[in-house]
Formats: structure tokens, C-alpha cells, sequence
């Protein structure tokens, strides 16, 4: 309630929005029945920000919360409300005690992350979403002001499991794309059993697709380089792969 009543006193001395808003981009997961799994919150335009407050909601009878914690925020003790996680609900309070410069993370670090048990069955799927119940949404800058807070993504989906009756058809797939961050030169390695055609394509934070190509996968590992230095700006991008068995993601951010 201190550091509530705190984060609020805070947005009164600048009650506007301004400047770029911080943005946190949940994954969109493919799971099973009965798994656990985690969930990453990376942020992008988390610059000089002094204080967060935040409620993050799911459909608790598809996926069932078990903890949550790595906050890579300094002075975060007890940051997370667990009152509402039954009902698909964690809230999420942080000041800092440096609100003069504020703390800034670099673009696709981990805000922090939260492990959950899926509950439903395949074909149930649930949206994670930033919402203002029971806690609004507030971000607030060095200088006072509410910049808000954006969200994309977020579809946990319950799957099929994989059929074991054709050991080459079960065998796992393996995506790399290094290095996370670049200057110029983007390496996607995949290793797979089988030929797919397939392609590379590379979306944006907002979800729209900025690149494509073909990508003929052959059973082994495969190795595809790119120059993106001048086909991208720069900023974090999501790379997606069809691999025959499903969609494999992974993201990097290019940095000039």
C-alpha cells in the first residue's frame, strides 16, 4: 500500500502521457495437457522509468498459476499481488528509490517472468493480456509523467500431443538464431529429420511481416545468413519458421 500510494503521489506531479511507451511483448506458446511452463515478459522503450504498476489476466480454467519472480528491476521486493491468481490474475507494483535518473532496460530484456500448469484440455486456448483490474496501469518517467504501457502477443494454445508411432515424425526440431543482438548479420540454424519448404519470415514488434523468403529444410542441419544491416531499422524483431511440425520462433534485435 506504501509504494502504492507512493507510485500515485508520483503521477499527480505529471498526470500526461509522454514520451515512448514502454511495451512488453508476451510469446505465443504451443503447449500440452498437464505441462508447465514458463513465461517471459520482455519490455522495449523501458527508458528512465521510476515506477510500474500493472495487472496481467489469463482464463484460469486453461492455464493455472504456480509462481512468478527474476524481476531484473533493482529494489523489487515483493513486487507481484497474488491475491486474484485463482481467478487469472497477478498484479505487479515497482518503484524505485533512484527517481531521478529512473532505471532503463535494454530492449528485449525480461521485465520478468511467470510459470504456470495448464489445466485445460487441446483445443482450449487463452489470451494473456495488461489490463487495468484490479491494479491501472501506470509508468511513470524521470520527469513525472504517465507514459502507459503497450502489450502485444500473448496466445497459449493447448496442442495435440505428438504422435509416437513414427519415431522420424516424433523426433524433436532444434531453431537457433544468433546473435540475439546484431549489427549487420542474422545465422537461423535448424536441424531437423525430414525435407519441408518452408521460409524465413521476420515480423515486427507491432506483427507485421518485414521480410520473407524461401527455405528449403533438409533432413540434418541447416544454416541460413543474411545481411540485414540495410533491409531492416533498427529494433527487436520475432523470426518464425514453419517447420513442418508447427511454428518455431525465436527473436533478436538488430543495433546499428
Amino acid at each position: 500500500m506504501i509504494k502504492l500510494f507512493l507510485l500515485c503521489s508520483l503521477l499527480f506531479t505529471g498526470f500526461q502521457f509522454a514520451g515512448a511507451q514502454p511495451n512488453i511483448v508476451f510469446p505465443n506458446l504451443d503447449v500440452k495437457e498437464g505441462d508447465q511452463f514458463s513465461v517471459g515478459l520482455p519490455v522495449d522503450n523501458f527508458n528512465n522509468i521510476v515506477g510500474v504498476q500493472f495487472s496481467m489476466q489469463w482464463n484460469p480454467e486453461v492455464i493455472q498459476f504456480v509462481s512468478a519472480g527474476g524481476v531484473n528491476l533493482p529494489n523489487a521486493s515483493e513486487p507481484f499481488g497474488e491475491a486474484f491468481v485463482d481467478s487469472g490474475t497477478l498484479t505487479f507494483l515497482w518503484v524505485t528509490a533512484d527517481i531521478s535518473t529512473g532505471i532503463t532496460l535494454d530492449s528485449g530484456q525480461i521485465l520478468f517472468t511467470v510459470h504456470f500448469q495448464t489445466v485445460g484440455t487441446v483445443g482450449d486456448s487463452t489470451q494473456l493480456a495488461i489490463t487495468n483490474y484490479p491494479t491501472p496501469v501506470l509508468v511513470l518517467n524521470n520527469s513525472g509523467a504517465n507514459v502507459g504501457l503497450t502489450h502485444e502477443g500473448g496466445l497459449i494454445r493447448i496442442e495435440e500431443p505428438i504422435s509416437t508411432n513414427n519415431p522420424v515424425e516424433n523426433s524433436p526440431v532444434y531453431l537457433s538464431v544468433y546473435p540475439t543482438y546484431t549489427q549487420e548479420q542474422l545465422n537461423i540454424e535448424l536441424n531437423t529429420d525430414f525435407y519441408v519448404h518452408s521460409s524465413v519470415a521476420i515480423y515486427s514488434l507491432s506483427g507485421h511481416l518485414v521480410f520473407s523468403e524461401p527455405w528449403l529444410l533438409l533432413p540434418g542441419n541447416n544454416l541460413w545468413s543474411l545481411n540485414i544491416e540495410s533491409k531492416l531499422p533498427n529494433g527487436m524483431y520475432a523470426v518464425v519458421i514453419d517447420t513442418g511440425k508447427g511454428l518455431k520462433s525465436s527473436r533478436f534485435v538488430l543495433s546499428r
